[in-house]
């Protein structure tokens, strides 16, 4: 936490904006690399800012405007996000691209120990990559220059050995002061006795463990299943392996009449897993009634929306958490969900129709060391409907821009607009099988 997230992001942005103290002999704000001062910052801020809207509610607290907040209780979430979700993005126009290349290695490395399951050759991929950038650091920032030794701090090197400590401790999740520093704020926030505070505290704690033990013993108390799994809201469907649609949902079938690209994507979809239903159609007379439903809970415990549903809100007051991503034609694919079906005709049969994303731009992921994917919204371009258990994540798409859209976010109620570029971010640990509690998990919602 302390070494990835404050010490590496506090080191960085000094030496960027030109603010890092002991050179007596040069001034930090005119070396090359130092590019955020001035417009350039506070611009940056402000992008930084303008993300917030498309970062869904489970990554917890999103990062403030960094040129108004740096001073002013920076969280370490934020710092993380920050860092390992924005920069190498947001700043690939920016830094010299010395500098933009030990960043990516860097933040890939990270990435890498960050897992929960780690593989030999990822542990090695990780050395060799913060080897690799803590190198470039020194060539790039230090280059031998006594005057500049202060600049080589001691996280610098410290993380260059996180790769070995995987050998010796396992998973360095494991070892994060994360859940250690959200138990203490958590206890403390439960204080209600000024005068005598850590009496208090002590009492609390042990009613909290208290309550882990009871939890440990009777699995299917405080709201979970026996095995473990979240207790289903009212108005939700369980679909089997820890899949469930959630409301709302329609109150009623909708029509989708013949010859609209909603039609047509599931006339596709039935040719080649149910052909003798539409047999006897066309793609000019086929329709088919649907009923709508505006959520799905996945198996990481993430709830993935809709369109449907998150349209009728503007881009100033929503988390976005409509983006997945799709295991598809033998790989993956981000896709933006319009809305989830349970049953085709007579047949449960829960799908989702969603419009694809654009392929990966490669050249710029081999360019970053595989830290940005870039991809473009098509919109109706390529409309699929899909089956809901191919869908593995909820990930965020991060619009991909210099300059601030056209469109206000107080009137936006598209979100994504089509020919525009997006990046794609997902929660660390999540990916494989560390599971995070999504607080709309707990909503109770039937209405249509």
């Amino acid at each position: 936490m302390h070494l990835a997230d404050l010490n590496w992001g506090d080191l960085l942005l000094s030496l960027w904006r030109g603010t890092i103290k002991g050179a007596t002999k040069s001034d930090p704000k005119d070396a090359p690399y130092a590019v955020l001062q001035g417009e350039v910052w506070s611009d940056h801020g402000k992008r930084v800012a303008r993300a917030r809207s498309h970062l869904p509610g489970f990554l917890d607290r999103v990062p403030r405007d960094v040129s108004e907040n740096i001073n002013s209780g920076f969280k370490a979430v934020e710092w993380h996000t920050y860092l390992y979700g924005y920069l190498v993005s947001m700043l690939r126009h920016i830094l010299p691209r010395d500098a933009w290349q030990q960043l990516c290695k860097h933040v890939k490395g990270v990435r890498l120990m960050y897992q929960e399951e780690i593989t030999n050759k990822d542990v090695v991929k990780a050395k060799v990559l913060l080897t690799e950038s803590t190198v470039d650091f020194e060539n790039v920032y230090y280059h031998r220059d006594p005057d500049l030794l202060h600049v080589v701090r001691p996280c610098v090197h410290s993380i260059w050995h996180a790769p070995d400590e995987i050998f010796t401790r396992g998973s360095l999740i494991g070892l994060t002061q994360h859940t250690m520093e959200r138990f203490i704020g958590d206890l403390g926030g439960q204080i209600r006795q000024p005068s005598n505070p850590y009496a208090n505290l002590a009492q609390r704690a042990v009613r909290r463990c208290r309550d882990n033990a009871l939890r440990a013993m009777l699995p299917g108390i405080g709201g979970r299943s026996i095995d473990d799994t979240p207790a289903l809201p009212r108005g939700s469907y369980d679909l089997g392996d820890n899949y469930a649609l959630l409301c709302a949902r329609d109150t009623k079938l909708t029509l989708l009449s013949p010859g609209s690209q909603d039609t047509q994507a599931f006339y596709n979809y039935l040719s080649s897993s149910q052909p003798a239903s539409i047999v006897s159609y066309t793609p000019a007379n086929f329709s088919i009634m649907v009923r709508k439903w505006s959520r799905l809970r996945l198996p990481v415990e993430q709830v993935a929306r809709s369109a449907w549903k998150e349209c009728r809100i503007p881009l100033s007051n929503i988390r976005i958490a409509r983006c997945v991503k799709i295991a598809i034609d033998g790989g993956y694919r981000m896709g933006e969900v319009r809305y989830f079906v349970l049953t085709l005709g007579n047949t449960i049969r829960p799908v989702a129709l969603v419009s694809l994303f654009g392929p990966c731009d490669h050249e710029l992921y081999v360019d970053s060391h595989e830290t940005i994917e870039r991809h473009a919204y098509q919109g109706e371009a390529e409309l699929r409907v899909v089956d809901v258990k191919s869908i593995k994540l909820v990930v965020a798409m991060i619009p991909d821009e210099e300059e601030p859209p056209e469109e206000d976010p107080l009137t936006d109620y598209q979100h994504f607009h089509v020919g525009r570029h997006y990046v794609v971010l997902e929660k660390l640990r999540i990916q494989l099988g560390v599971q995070g509690h999504d607080p709309e998990m707990d909503i109770h919602d039937d209405s249509e």
